[in-house]
């Protein structure tokens, strides 16, 4: 059967099973939903927060990447708090809340050790996991993300984030016209997507607390 992925093309549907969701529990009582597909060296793929939705995403343009990742290894996905099926009323946001998200769900599936990769605004958060619990991560996988929180949260990126709250589909056209061109259905099919992954208020929230509070801490 085939799909229609959220970047405008037919997707192929075959190959493995949807994967269960599970949850796992931080110690602040927050529901993160994860899933597990494949067998071999563990490979743990973080969320792009809170743009992400591990179901969505695997019935959609994920599917064949993640097929593809779990015939080699046992892939491990997850949704951050705020965002997808993990708890949407969550009210913190911190680098510490975020490294939690990412050690609960490690922890619940007895990882010792494992591949870990991260990409553009979350990779601060991999980067700090890394550093105070080295023996469990055997590599570290960063893509288009930076180790200092400072080269992210500029101030014009400061300023866009504020149509998050006054003009939310404003805001997801902008950036998906950004990645995918102006009109193009690979933009508009993201911009829904965006929309069904968080509550804009709750993203605005997420970024504005995440990248505030880690600033202050870097600098303290």
């Amino acid at each position: 059967r085939g799909s229609r992925c959220r970047f405008g093309c037919t997707v192929l549907v075959c190959g493995m099973a949807d994967p269960r969701i599970r949850y796992a529990k931080t110690s602040d009582a927050v529901n993160i939903a994860y899933f597990t597909m494949g067998d071999g060296v563990p490979f743990v793929q973080m969320p792009t927060a809170p743009w992400d939705h591990i179901r969505l995403d695997h019935e959609t343009h994920g599917r064949q990447r993640c097929d593809s990742i779990a015939a080699r290894m046992r892939l491990i996905r997850y949704d951050g708090r705020g965002c997808g099926l993990s708890t949407r009323n969550a009210s913190e946001f911190s680098l510490e809340t975020f490294v939690e998200d990412l050690r609960c769900v490690v922890d619940e599936l007895g990882l010792e050790r494992f591949v870990l990769t991260a990409e553009a605004g979350v990779a601060p958060v991999a980067v700090a996991y890394a550093a105070r619990e080295p023996e469990r991560v055997s590599h570290l996988v960063l893509r288009s993300g930076c180790a200092r929180v400072a080269d992210l949260w500029t101030r014009r990126v400061r300023s866009a984030h504020a149509m998050m709250t006054n003009a939310p589909d404003l805001y997801a056209r902008a950036i998906t016209s950004m990645i995918f061109g102006a009109g193009t259905a690979a933009a508009d099919d993201y911009a829904d997507f965006m929309a069904q992954c968080a509550d804009f208020r709750v993203a605005r929230r997420m970024f504005e607390d995440f990248f505030e509070r880690s600033l202050r801490c870097f600098k303290a």
